[in-house]
Protein backbone atom coordinates (compact mmCIF):
# COMPACT_ATOMS: atom_id res chain seq x y z
CA UNK A 1 0.00 0.00 0.00
CA UNK A 2 2.96 2.55 1.05
CA UNK A 3 4.54 1.52 -2.41
CA UNK A 4 4.91 4.18 -5.10
CA UNK A 5 4.71 1.05 -7.75
CA UNK A 6 1.32 -0.49 -6.42
CA UNK A 7 -1.14 0.83 -9.10
CA UNK A 8 -4.29 -0.35 -9.82
CA UNK A 9 -2.65 -0.77 -13.33
CA UNK A 10 0.19 -3.18 -12.06
CA UNK A 11 -2.28 -5.00 -9.48
CA UNK A 12 -4.16 -5.99 -12.48
CA UNK A 13 -1.08 -6.87 -14.94
CA UNK A 14 -0.24 -9.18 -12.44
CA UNK A 15 -3.47 -11.07 -11.19
CA UNK A 16 -4.23 -11.53 -15.59
CA UNK A 17 -0.89 -13.55 -15.47
CA UNK A 18 0.39 -10.72 -18.79
CA UNK A 19 3.75 -9.21 -17.13
CA UNK A 20 5.33 -7.39 -19.91
CA UNK A 21 8.89 -8.07 -20.20
CA UNK A 22 9.84 -4.91 -22.44
CA UNK A 23 6.53 -3.38 -20.49
CA UNK A 24 4.74 -0.54 -22.18
CA UNK A 25 5.06 2.90 -20.01
CA UNK A 26 2.92 3.23 -16.41
CA UNK A 27 0.52 5.57 -18.39
CA UNK A 28 -0.17 2.97 -21.62
CA UNK A 29 -0.75 0.79 -18.86
CA UNK A 30 -2.89 2.56 -17.37
CA UNK A 31 -4.81 3.37 -20.17
CA UNK A 32 -5.52 -0.37 -20.88
CA UNK A 33 -6.45 -1.27 -17.47
CA UNK A 34 -9.15 1.63 -17.92
CA UNK A 35 -10.30 0.51 -21.28
CA UNK A 36 -10.84 -2.94 -20.15
CA UNK A 37 -12.58 -1.77 -16.92
CA UNK A 38 -14.84 -0.15 -19.29
CA UNK A 39 -15.37 -2.84 -21.44
CA UNK A 40 -16.60 -4.85 -19.41
CA UNK A 41 -18.35 -3.01 -16.53
CA UNK A 42 -19.50 0.17 -18.60
CA UNK A 43 -17.86 4.01 -17.84
CA UNK A 44 -19.83 4.19 -14.63
CA UNK A 45 -19.23 0.77 -13.36
CA UNK A 46 -15.03 1.86 -14.08
CA UNK A 47 -15.27 4.85 -12.25
CA UNK A 48 -17.10 2.80 -9.46
CA UNK A 49 -14.36 0.48 -9.83
CA UNK A 50 -11.43 2.31 -9.75
CA UNK A 51 -13.17 5.05 -6.99
CA UNK A 52 -13.71 2.09 -4.21
CA UNK A 53 -9.92 1.05 -4.95
CA UNK A 54 -8.47 4.42 -4.27
CA UNK A 55 -10.27 4.55 -1.42
CA UNK A 56 -9.86 1.06 -0.06
CA UNK A 57 -6.07 2.26 -0.69
CA UNK A 58 -6.47 5.55 1.29
CA UNK A 59 -7.74 3.66 4.29
CA UNK A 60 -5.15 0.99 4.67
CA UNK A 61 -2.42 3.28 3.87
CA UNK A 62 -3.70 5.20 6.44
CA UNK A 63 -4.58 2.96 9.33
CA UNK A 64 -0.52 1.66 8.48
CA UNK A 65 0.38 5.02 8.66
CA UNK A 66 -0.84 5.16 12.32
CA UNK A 67 0.39 2.11 13.34
CA UNK A 68 3.46 2.94 12.11
CA UNK A 69 3.73 5.95 13.90
CA UNK A 70 3.10 4.48 16.90
CA UNK A 71 5.77 1.76 15.94
CA UNK A 72 2.52 -0.67 16.71
CA UNK A 73 2.02 -3.70 14.64
CA UNK A 74 -0.48 -4.33 12.24
CA UNK A 75 -3.06 -6.83 13.47
CA UNK A 76 -5.95 -8.92 11.50
CA UNK A 77 -8.49 -7.13 13.35
CA UNK A 78 -7.00 -3.70 12.46
CA UNK A 79 -7.61 -4.80 8.61
CA UNK A 80 -10.90 -6.47 9.07
CA UNK A 81 -11.92 -2.77 11.28
CA UNK A 82 -10.68 -1.18 7.81
CA UNK A 83 -12.73 -3.19 5.86
CA UNK A 84 -15.90 -2.89 7.54
CA UNK A 85 -16.12 0.69 8.14
CA UNK A 86 -15.33 0.18 4.12
CA UNK A 87 -18.64 -1.99 3.72
CA UNK A 88 -20.64 0.34 5.91
CA UNK A 89 -19.61 3.46 4.23
CA UNK A 90 -20.88 1.28 1.20
CA UNK A 91 -24.20 0.50 2.42
CA UNK A 92 -25.59 3.90 3.93
CA UNK A 93 -27.67 5.98 1.16
CA UNK A 94 -25.74 8.82 -1.04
Amino acid sequence: MLDSEDTLAAYVRKSSGHEPTAGPSQEAEEKRVIDGLVSMAGRDGAISIIQGYEKMKGKLTEMIAKKAANNSTVTEEDVKRVFNELRGERKRPR
